[in-house]
This record gives structure tokens, sequence and C-alpha cells, in this order.
């Protein structure tokens, strides 16, 4: 009994280790606690994968993973593509990266089945939502923690928390200091709105406040998703509709159509609107299509051709970079495995929700939004991407009861 509550307090400890890591893996200014950060959060899902796993083989719980499959499939192709890209150009710049997201992916499942099992000694059928309470309290803590302490560096030193396009708090960088801002409101929005949690505290309230003021400041995008996610859980979800399902399962097909959608809207317009993003989408899903929607190349492989291509050809953001995101989670996702790859994705993100709570579905539909404009969730160590897998994943998993009828009992005895 006590090994199974010092791993407990092991899992929470690998937790809250990983999140602090992949905040000091933002901090610019100090590139030996960004180093830190980098070589610290992959070395840490490396050896948490299998401490799990040999806890998860010592300790068979009755739990099961319902939608293996599609993962699995998603997982082969990705790293077959990768595979033959890094075979036919010669390169295995992006392979480990590709293998690597495997890796935090698997890290994030172990941690929560194992989580799970643990529980349910104690929990019975609830140990499903225990689970996802205690496993984001202790995100919730180490993000706080990491906040007031690199606040409090940022202003002593003195650093400078902007960069030329806006406020980046002490990642001196909007978008993904924007992104922290809404990962804290949503778990906070989470614990407050979740039945067997309802955190009402003044702390919960004030650090739900303290985000969304950072998201205002920092980035559009992250007040989109903290909207969206109060939005839905408020008024959304209560409509009983199947409306969302049918939008995940269509949406693919327009994909055929996006080379005329294209050339319909006026292109200076939106670009300002997107902030230069609608003509990335628009280079991007050329050298997709170009490619074939049914072939990949792997995360992020396609990318520098693309740049390579149109680099001096009068789009001056792109002049200006080393490498290119596609700044939308689904084009890299197509990018990556192809259309197969991201219908498996949508349909693991249907079936997902068709059984998630509430506040679930209002925080995964939240994310989801917000990476039609921007790639995290092919970057799935970014805090906010750590919360969609986490919860995706929490919601996946089963028990697998037994039932014993009397014949049974009777020929046991």
């Amino acid at each position: 009994m006590s090994s199974i509550f010092r791993f407990k307090n092991i899992i929470h400890a690998l937790l809250f280790c990983f999140v602090t890591l992949v905040i000091l893996n933002s901090i610019k200014p100090f590139i030996v606690v960004t180093l830190i950060g980098s070589i610290g959060k992959f070395a840490v899902a490396i050896l948490g994968c299998i401490a799990l796993v040999l806890f998860l083989s010592r300790n068979r719980f009755n739990t099961q993973f319902s939608l293996w499959i599609p993962y699995a499939i998603v997982g082969f192709l990705i790293m077959l593509f990768a595979a033959l890209f890094s075979l036919s150009n010669n390169t295995n710049e992006n392979l480990l990266y590709n293998a690597s997201v495997i890796i935090y992916l698997l890290f994030y499942f172990w941690l929560v089945k194992a989580a799970t099992g643990l529980n349910f000694e104690t929990f019975g059928f609830e140990s499903f939502e225990i689970t996802k309470i205690r496993l984001l309290k202790t995100f919730r803590w180490a993000l706080s923690l990491n906040v007031l302490v690199w606040f409090t560096v940022a202003f002593a030193t003195g650093i400078d928390m902007t960069d030329m396009d806006g406020f980046g708090g002490f990642f001196q960088d909007k978008i993904h200091f924007g992104l922290l801002a809404a990962c804290g409101f949503l778990l906070g929005f989470y614990l407050w709105r979740h039945p067997l949690s309802r955190d009402t505290s003044i702390w919960n309230y004030l650090q739900m406040l303290i985000y969304l003021a950072l998201a205002v400041v920092t980035s559009r995008n992250a007040v989109i998703i903290a909207i969206t996610a109060v939005v839905f859980y408020f008024l959304i979800a209560r409509i009983r509709t199947r409306l969302y399902a049918v939008i995940l399962l269509i949406a693919p097909i327009f994909l055929f159509y996006v080379n005329d959608l294209f050339s319909i809207f006026p292109t200076e317009r939106l670009n300002k609107l997107s902030t230069g993003r609608f003509e990335i989408w628009r280079l991007a899903w050329e050298g997709i299509y170009d490619k074939g929607l049914l072939l990949g190349s792997g995360i992020f492989n396609l990318n520098d051709s693309v740049l390579q291509e149109n680099v001096g050809t009068g789009f001056y953001y792109l002049d200006t970079l080393d490498f290119l995101y596609f700044h939308s989670s689904y084009l890299e996702i197509v990018a990556a495995g192809g259309i197969i790859v991201l219908l498996l994705f949508l349909y693991i993100l249907w079936k997902s929700l068709q059984s998630m709570s509430r506040i679930d579905k209002s925080v995964i539909v939240a994310i989801a939004i917000g990476g039609l404009v921007e790639s995290y969730l092919v970057q799935p160590f970014m805090l906010i991407s750590i919360l969609f897998y986490l919860l995706l994943f929490a919601n996946t998993l089963k028990l697998k009861v037994k039932k014993q009828t009397d014949n049974n009992l009777e020929k046991k005895t």
C-alpha cells in the first residue's frame, strides 16, 4: 500500500517537473535555462515512460484504451512518411522530432492510465474524474508557481518583456506567452466548473482573472480560446445537437476546394486581418496539394520546402524567418500524414467528444478551435497541448468490467 502511495506522488512529481521544464524551454533571455528546459523535458518524458511502463506491467489495472487502433494508425503513418521523406531527401533533420512527438503522447497516455488505475481502488468508477481533477490541479500549481517565480526574476533583473510585436512576458514571445495565459485560464475554468471539483476559492478566481488579463495584452488567439470555452460551456453545449460532429466530418471535404477559395477572397485584406496567416495558409496549401493529399511528409518536413521556394517572392514576412510554421494545426496534420491522418484525427476527436462531460467538451473544443490558427496540436510539449492530450486520453480510457454468471460461479465452486 505504501509503494502505491509513493507512486501516486511520483506521477504528480513527473507532471510537475515536466510542466516546469516546458516553461523553462521558452524562457529566451537565459540561454542556459532554455537549454535545461529543452533537454530536460525530453529526458523526463523518456524516463517517465520507462517508469510508468514498468509500474503498469507489475500492476495490471482493468482499463482499456477504446481508440487505440486509430491512434496507432496515425502514429504509424506519420513515422512512415517522415522516414520516407528522410530517405528521399537524404536528411534526418526532423526524423527525431517526429519520434519525440510519439514519445510525448505515450508519456501522457501512460501517466493518465497509471493515475486512473491507482485511484480506482479508492474511488471506483469516479476514478476517471478524480484523476483528471488531481492531474490538472498539479498542472495548475506548476504553472502558477513558475509564473510567479519567473515574473519575479524578470522584474528583478530588468528583463524587457516586450518584442517587436508587443508584450511577451518573461518568454519575450507574445504568441507562446498568450497560449500560456490561455492554458492557465482553462485550468482554472475547468476546476471551477467540474462537478467534483467546484473550486470557488478566491485564489482560483484571481488566477483566472490574471491569466485572462495576460491573454488580452498578448494574443487575440488566446482570448478567443478562453471566450470559446466559456461560450461553449454556458450556451452551445446546452443545445442538444450533433451539429459539431457533422461539421467535423464534413469539413475535410472542403480541402479539395481550397484552391478555389483562396482565389475568391481579397488576399491583401485577409492578410491584414489574419496578421499574415492567410498568405502562409495559401502557400502551405499549394505545397500540400502539389505533394498530393493522400501522401504526407512527416511533421514539419514540408515547411522548410515551402519556405525556401517562396523566400524573396514579395511576401516580406518569409524573408525574416529561419523556419516556417503553417499557423494551423490541421494544415500541419495534412502536411504530415495526408488527408487520411486528418480524417482519423477528427474521428478520434469526434468519438472522444461523445463521452465527455460538458466542461471537458468546452475545454477540448476551445483548444481545437484555437488550433485552426496555431500549430500547437503537432507540438505536444506546449502547455496548451499538454492540457488537450491529457483530457483526450483521460476521456478515451474505459474500465473493463467482467460480469460473472451463475454458471461461472458454480464452476469455480
